[in-house]
């Protein structure tokens, strides 16, 4: 594909990504349809999109259907669509909601999510043990 507005640069090192983040407009994820990972993965990528605030355009991925703030293409028509989507409809509200909704995201939460989760399994287990 040639554009002048596309640009395909290679893998980068982990630590220069941010500075090549900044500069995107519309974070793409543009993964092949016709696999079955491709439906019923994740991609953490997805979510490192959304933690930038930036417009996320994807295809189907059942994990991020309905996920408040991505764009979801089944087609050629539709990527084009959803991408011109994103750069004309871009406002603070918008990439405040993307980055609200991988907010509680981190590890931490997520180990004080399953500490919670099993001090409460452990605590009903005592509680029909007792019974």
């Amino acid at each position: 594909m040639s554009a002048p507005n596309v640009h395909f640069l290679g893998p980068k090192p982990y630590a220069e990504l941010p500075r090549y983040l900044r500069a995107i407009d519309v974070c793409v994820l543009p993964w092949r349809q016709n696999h079955e990972f491709t439906s019923y993965g994740s991609a953490i990528k997805v979510r490192e999109y959304l933690a930038t605030g930036k417009p996320v355009v994807i295809s189907p991925l059942y994990e991020y259907l309905r996920t408040p703030g991505v764009r979801v293409y089944r087609s050629t028509e539709e990527f084009i669509a959803a991408v011109a989507d994103a750069l004309q409809h871009d406002g603070s509200a918008d990439r405040q909601l993307r980055q609200n909704v991988v907010r509680d995201g981190t590890w931490d939460s997520r180990a004080r999510q399953v500490g919670t989760l099993l001090a409460s399994l452990l605590n009903s287990s005592s509680a029909v043990e007792k019974a």
